[in-house]
């Protein structure tokens, strides 16, 4: 059975400073998804669910992933009266159960945009311990 993004984690994979963090809330809008993660990484225990879209600087290896480029597009062509689906992802590898460890580092809020409630999640990364 062939998935789609509508019942689907949406993972958009970029390079540091590209814009990710800058338009998650309208990639978010653009795929009808109503929590962002941002700077996941893939193995570190988060467990994505159809409702997410989680933002990436590190390749995913075993994960369907778009292309911070492509993503884009989903919100830079013009609303039809029409509604169209995004394209699904562009690579797809063998799903794999994720790690289900706690990230204290992890923190949610949420933010209101266009009457639309989102969930963002934030991570900060740790600080190495002092020698």
């Amino acid at each position: 059975m062939e998935s789609t993004i509508q019942n689907s984690p949406v993972l958009i994979y970029g390079e540091q400073g590209c814009g990710k963090t800058r338009h998650a809330t309208a990639l978010a809008k653009a795929f009808n998804k109503s929590t962002i993660v941002d700077e996941f990484i893939e193995g570190e225990g988060i467990e994505l669910t159809e409702h997410d879209i989680a933002f990436t600087n590190v390749r995913p290896v075993n994960l369907p992933y778009i292309p911070f480029a492509f993503a884009m597009l989903s919100i830079s062509q013009p609303q039809s009266s029409e509604q169209t689906t995004p394209p699904t992802a562009l690579n797809t590898p063998p799903s794999l159960p994720l790690n289900q460890s706690e990230h204290s580092h992890l923190h949610t809020s949420k933010c209101t945009q266009d009457q639309a409630s989102l969930n963002v999640t934030f991570s900060q990364p740790e600080l190495p311990s002092a020698l």
